[in-house]
C-alpha cells in the first residue's frame, strides 16, 4: 500500500515536472519568435529609410537577405525590391535619356 502511494506520488510530480518544463520552453520559443519578428520588421524599415536616403545598395541587400532567409516578410521584401529596381531602371533610362539630349 506504501508503494502504491509513492508511486502515484512520483507519478504526479513527473507530470507536474513536465508539464512546467514545456510551458517554459514554449514561452522561450515564442519569445524568440516574436524577437525575430521585430528584427525582421526592423530590417523593413531600415531597407525603406535607406532608400529615402538615397542608400540603394544598402536596402537591396538587407532585403535580399530577408528574402534568402524565408522570413514572414519575406514576400513583403520582395515586392519592395522588385519596385525599387524597377524604379532604378526607369532612373537609368531617364538619364541615358537626358543625356543624349545634352549631346545634341
Amino acid at each position: 500500500m506504501k508503494y502504491k502511494k509513492y508511486i502515484f506520488l512520483a507519478v504526479v510530480l513527473c507530470v507536474v515536472g513536465l508539464q512546467v518544463g514545456c510551458t517554459e520552453s514554449a514561452r522561450t520559443e515564442s519569445v524568440h519568435r516574436r524577437f525575430d519578428r521585430v528584427m525582421e520588421q526592423a530590417r523593413i524599415d531600415a531597407a525603406l529609410e535607406g532608400i529615402e536616403q538615397g542608400r540603394l545598395q544598402y536596402a537591396i541587400r538587407l532585403l535580399e537577405d530577408l528574402i534568402e532567409s524565408g522570413s514572414a516578410f519575406s514576400d513583403r521584401a520582395q515586392a519592395i525590391l522588385k519596385e525599387l529596381r524597377f524604379a532604378t531602371q526607369q532612373m537609368a533610362i531617364a538619364r541615358h535619356a537626358d543625356a543624349a539630349l545634352q549631346v545634341n
